[in-house]
């Protein structure tokens, strides 16, 4: 377990893009305010592997947490994160952490962002399957859309993207976002999370492209299936040992 104020999030930011903006100093501040835990379920398999583009399949509860999560993938290993995203479902938080680090750092910035179309789903594939191995990470959440209230399960995971990571090699990471919403499902999308609490990030064990293509493919949905527990409170911790906390805030 390590101490993380905010202050560290900004030397890790300033260090990666080599420069130091307010941009810095607002992710750290956001990142205090409203994360409690990041938790990885498996610290020396995300070690190992943070020197590569990896997936992150996430489940949605706030606006917040894109940008904040993309942040922290940047902090962690240094390479640019890309997340997917519906245009019509396009959150004002995502939308402003592209504007400002374009206008803080150049379009050189490490925070990228891919349209998906549901009326024309053969672009989205056109674009995920173009030559040549990916630069960036990238964050999908893979319902779309922000959930209604806590404690809802993931039902659906697109093919895609696990074509894809098998085809480009990527592995997959299962995110879960905890503690943004109600109990009680709401007709409102949050922003922020509920009664501005703080969430915990959940990281979950890294699946190998190795294991997915191996299989026949008509078993890939079972193992896809048996990825998206990942997703769930009680299956995400069902490991040998406990996971460990990587970084808790700390605002003392």
């Amino acid at each position: 377990e390590f101490s993380l104020v905010w202050k560290l999030v900004r030397g890790l930011l300033v260090k990666h893009t080599g420069m130091h903006r307010f941009f810095h100093d607002l992710l750290g501040a956001l990142f205090g305010t409203f994360v409690s835990r990041v938790v990885v379920q498996n610290p020396e398999s995300f070690a190992n592997l943070s020197s590569r583009p990896l997936m992150y399949l996430a489940n949605h509860q706030t606006g917040l947490e894109s940008p904040l999560f993309m942040t922290l993938s940047y902090c962690m290993t240094g390479l640019p994160v890309q997340a997917i995203a519906k245009p019509d479902h396009l959150n004002a938080w995502l939308t402003f952490l592209l504007a400002f680090a374009e206008d803080s750092l150049g379009a050189g910035h490490p925070f990228r962002l891919m349209l998906f179309d549901r009326l024309n789903p053969l672009e989205l594939i056109e674009n995920l399957k173009k030559p040549g191995k990916p630069e960036a990470s990238m964050l999908v959440h893979v319902e779309g859309t922000r959930s209604s209230a806590a404690n809802q399960p993931v039902t659906r995971i697109s093919s895609i993207f696990l074509d894809m990571a098998i085809e480009k090699d990527m592995p997959l990471v299962p995110v879960r976002f905890v503690g943004g919403l109600p109990g009680q499902p709401s007709e409102e999308r949050f922003d922020f999370p509920f009664k501005n609490g703080k969430q915990d990030y959940l990281i979950g064990a890294p699946i190998m492209p190795e294991e997915l293509k191996n299989l026949p493919y008509a078993r890939r949905p079972r193992r896809r299936t048996s990825a998206r527990t990942g997703f769930g409170a009680g299956a995400f911790f069902r490991t040998i040992g406990a996971p460990r906390i990587l970084w808790k805030v700390d605002r003392s």
